[in-house]
């Protein structure tokens, strides 16, 4: 493997590693400085197609929710000079901030699943261009979407 290969996957990798980060801190334009403009998330069969419909679900979470994402290193398979693939296994915790800034009480994940991510390169720079997310495992009891 070469190293301009291992740089591609590097430059992959950070952008899936960062859906979460930029998710959990609520930073919405940094979440969607990660996308093409026609990029297009599918959150479990219902899919967001560019920056403005991607946008509305993602200013419309509640700022007191917190979540964590934690995810599995991805797996990267460059299959073309402008195009990758790529997936990660994750677990999503999340609660309700409390007024003092307390710590949050430790719950089982709310969801397990898997992202697959399509990457490609414009004009020398890596973007996602579809973020898939698909559930595997969920509690049967309080579910909180």
């Amino acid at each position: 493997m070469n190293e301009t290969v291992l740089l591609d996957e590097l430059a992959c990798a950070r952008l899936l590693l960062r859906t979460g980060a930029f998710s959990d801190r609520h930073d919405v334009d940094g979440f969607l400085s990660l996308f093409a403009e026609d990029g297009v998330i599918d959150r479990i069969g219902q899919p967001f197609v560019g920056h403005n419909a991607i946008r509305a679900p993602m200013e419309a979470r509640p700022r007191d929710r917190v979540t964590r994402h934690r995810l599995s290193p991805p797996v990267i398979e460059v299959v073309g000079p402008n195009d990758a693939t790529g997936r990660s296994y994750f677990s999503l915790y999340d609660g309700i901030e409390e007024p003092d800034g307390a710590v949050l009480p430790l719950k089982a994940p709310v969801l397990v699943g898997e992202f697959d991510q399509i990457y490609r390169r414009n004009h020398g720079e890596w973007k996602i261009a579809l973020h898939k997310v698909s559930a595997v495992l969920r509690p049967t009891e309080g579910i909180r979407e």
